[in-house]
């Protein structure tokens, strides 16, 4: 491919890109008038054009790309950077955890131990013990390799700020080619998205990045379908909907392009109403808060209040106030089975919307335990479904169980051996598995205390309680459910939770009949005082004995 060099005049650092005409994507080419009659489309743009630009510098340094990475900058100067965020990008995908928790945080203390790199192979050594822990690591260490290989990120190590903002379009071209992907797949994109970042951070705002789609993943999907911008998961579509948004947006604020757009998606996808408009007062853009709010609520369904008295009607969301008390309980799954066919309405389904960070992980691991399953069993609520000892003890208290859950007092859990976590109203079948030995590894491989911590933060309880017999270590020749249960609660705290847990459990007793027996009449008698906190200190302080079987209660923190 013809390639040009290119110089800096000042500081006289060459960047090689490919020949500067550059083709734009077929998803911008194509037609978009089918989003001109769209509601959401003509008032969304409005919406966000009465941002700042201050308030959107603020939202792209809020990204967690900026906030982890922006230190090794002057460390390692602006070439090298551009090739670390780049490259970081590129393998921004399908990851063990969260990127603002699992990913960034990471790679930036692994690095802040090592002195800069000298060259891109440098680089590629400090990485690539990172993204053999990774999943997909073969994939991961072959892109790390493709990239750093290339002739690209050789010209990039050493090109300036000014010379590679002038370049940026043609840069994207030519990081498509090297990696053998088009210009608008997610990861080319988001790629782009971080050395746009990395140029902003050096002070190079000029560069041309309005023809930049922008990423494609699960947060933007379901973005785009709470506000009503479109009902279709199509990237393409997706893709071009933004684009038309931000076309609208620039007409006003010029300076505006995807890497703000998507930053600011990004931030505020899975928040609910109050958080929203709790995101945009910090930035002192109240108004945008609640029309953005109203239209998560409503789509374009219903015109915006009258914001001169600042009111934002919020009557379908259940707000806590003054930390009204929500409790989640764990209790574990057992394998006394009786599938009646009973149905609580309205049921509850976990799904890629529920856990958008870890649903993979979740359905994958069901998936590999569809063989346990019995599948000529009626689908019956996990409630009504298990009948062994501990779930008999509080069998008279279930319809007060079911109030409490429609009251949105109480959630709660049941860690399965086939399911991985359900929810009481659930619809599940029988199956013959226990939570230990291969069972437990395999869950431990599809992280399930991750996704009970996503489960945690998203759902904000304000107490966790779990009630289980075995180790709090790991020790999968027995059972595992308190080890996942402790380390997914500690996972949530570390990740921002700040809920009160803990867990009862056997102090001492023998006898597995005695002990689940035990272990469930701490669950009954935490319903009989109406979920009052004051009963876990009171176990805490004086434990309870019940067939000669001692329950404790012990808090988790982090």
């Amino acid at each position: 491919m013809q390639a040009k060099r290119l110089v800096d005049d000042e500081q006289k650092n060459e960047v090689i890109v490919t020949n500067k005409t550059h083709v734009q994507p077929g998803f911008i080419q194509s037609e978009v008038n089918q989003f001109d009659g769209n509601e959401v489309v003509l008032r969304l743009p409005g919406v966000l054009a009465t941002l700042s630009m201050d308030a959107w510098h603020a939202i792209v340094a809020n990204e967690p790309e900026w906030q982890h990475m922006m230190g090794f900058l002057p460390k390692y100067g602006f070439g090298p950077f551009a090739v670390l965020i780049m490259v970081t990008g590129l393998n921004d995908y399908q990851l063990n955890q969260r990127a603002e928790t699992g990913y960034w945080p990471p790679i930036r203390l692994m690095l802040e131990k090592l002195p800069p790199p000298a060259n891109c192979q440098t680089l590629l050594r400090y990485l690539d013990p990172f993204y053999r822990k990774e999943r997909l690591e073969d994939q991961k260490i072959n892109r790390l390799k493709t990239f750093l290989d290339s002739r690209l990120a050789q010209e990039l190590w050493y090109g300036s700020a000014k010379a590679i903002a002038r370049e940026y379009l043609a840069i994207w071209e030519e990081l498509a080619r090297v990696m053998r992907q088009k210009m608008e797949d997610k990861t080319i994109s988001f790629a782009m998205k971080c050395l746009g970042l990395s140029l902003i951070m050096a002070g190079e705002t000029g560069f041309d990045a309005s023809d930049l789609p922008i990423p494609v993943d699960r947060r933007v999907i379901f973005f785009s379908e709470r506000i009503g911008l479109l009902n279709s998961k199509s990237p393409d579509m997706i893709r071009q909907a933004w684009s038309v948004v931000l076309a609208q947006v620039r007409k006003k604020n010029p300076g505006v392009t995807m890497i703000h757009l998507d930053s600011l998606i990004w931030q505020i996808a899975m928040t609910n109403s109050e958080e929203m408009i709790r995101y945009f007062a910090r930035l002192q853009q109240d108004e945008v808060g609640k029309k953005l709010a109203h239209l998560a609520l409503y789509g374009s369904g219903k015109p915006f209040p009258d914001l001169r008295e600042q009111k934002l009607s919020m009557e379908p969301v259940h707000i806590l106030t003054g930390r009204e008390e929500k409790i989640a309980c764990f209790i574990p799954c057992c394998s006394s089975k009786l599938d009646s066919g009973q149905i609580i309405q309205p049921t509850y389904h976990f799904s890629e919307d529920v856990l958008p960070e870890t649903w993979s992980w979740l359905i994958k691991g069901r998936n590999m335990m569809s063989n346990s399953i019995e599948m000529g069993s009626q689908a019956t609520s996990a409630l009504h479904l298990y009948t062994g000892a501990l779930y008999r003890v509080f069998a008279m208290q279930k319809k007060q169980i079911i109030d409490l859950i429609h009251s949105g007092r109480l959630d709660l859990y049941i860690l399965s051996a086939g399911y991985g976590i359900v929810h009481a109203f659930e619809p599940i079948q029988r199956y013959d598995a226990m939570l230990k030995e291969g069972v437990a590894v395999l869950w431990r491989k599809q992280h399930l205390e991750n996704i009970i911590a996503e489960q945690l933060i998203r759902s904000k309880p304000t107490h966790v309680y779990g009630f289980f017999a075995g180790s709090k270590n790991w020790y999968p020749a027995a059972s595992s459910y308190r080890y996942f249960y402790t380390e997914g609660v500690r996972t949530a705290l570390r990740q921002g939770l700040t809920s009160q847990a803990g867990c009862f459990y056997r102090k001492n007793g023998l006898g597995v009949q005695a002990i689940l027996g035990g272990i469930g009449k701490a669950f009954s008698d935490l319903l009989q005082s109406d979920l009052n906190p004051e009963y876990a200190a009171g176990i805490e302080e004086h434990g309870l004995s019940i067939n000669a079987v001692e329950v404790g209660y012990e808090r988790i923190e982090v």
